[in-house]
């Protein structure tokens, strides 16, 4: 048999758009994002694609780190786009990230409850042990010399 070529795909052809599911929100309106003191706009389709500059994107992120380029190595600048994007709401700007509200990874869930602990049903707990005492540190004080009154001195008042 003869083996097929893949046919590489353009980066992110294929994949289900991350605004796909708010679609039906954002379908039509203008994403804006600030990044070196300009506004950059980009629309949203109707199947969740960010359209900018011609070049479609399939997530915030991918179309926010069009704006912000290449760093000194070549590799493209990271940026969470459900932060960085905006859009137009009732009159005032809202970041594309409220539209996951509870969805969010982002969002703060309320601490869950502890269990209280329960006897363990096969007879009562163990009782603690106690810690082994500390090992006394060895002294690495170089050693002296020993002082006159040290000395092995003849009590008669004889001199050795």
């Amino acid at each position: 048999m003869a083996k097929e070529k893949k046919v590489h795909k353009p980066k992110g052809e294929g994949r289900i758009p991350t605004l796909a599911p708010y679609a039906e929100i954002l379908a039509g309106k203008t994403i804006y994002m600030n990044h070196g003191g300009k506004e950059h706009s980009a629309s949203v389709l109707t199947s969740g694609v960010i359209r900018m500059n011609d070049k479609d994107y399939t997530s915030p992120s991918s179309a926010g780190s069009a704006i912000l380029g290449k760093d000194k190595k070549g590799n493209p600048r990271q940026v969470d786009g459900w932060k960085s994007w905006y859009f137009n709401k009732d009159g005032s700007r809202v970041m594309l990230n409220t539209l996951r509200g509870s969805k969010s990874p982002l969002a703060l869930e309320a601490p869950k409850p502890r269990k209280a602990k329960s006897a363990k049903a096969n007879g009562p707990a163990k009782p603690k042990r106690a810690r082994k005492a500390a090992k006394p540190k060895a002294n690495h004080a170089p050693a002296r010399e020993a002082d006159v009154s040290d000395r092995d001195v003849p009590q008669d008042g004889a001199t050795a």
